[in-house]
């Protein structure tokens, strides 16, 4: 199990804003990270292979709309 940093989760992402991140989260479009640490130093970090997961419904959905639209 592969565990990234916002960071890399942006640079996944193409660049997408931290606060975009955190409003798909809130979706329900990405997963939710998990707290390393304890206190205010505590950080963020994401399942990569949950991330992907995420990734590829999202991408799939897309396509099914694309297609759909295109009838």
């Amino acid at each position: 199990m592969r565990f990234i940093t916002l960071q890399q989760l942006r640079n996944k992402m193409g660049g997408r804003s931290r606060n975009a991140i955190f409003a798909d989260i809130e979706r329900g479009l990405l997963p939710p990270p998990k707290k390393f640490g304890d206190g205010p130093g505590a950080k963020n970090y994401w399942n990569e292979a949950e991330v992907d997961r995420a990734l590829e419904t999202l991408t799939a959905s897309q396509v099914a709309m694309d297609e759909g639209g295109d009838r």
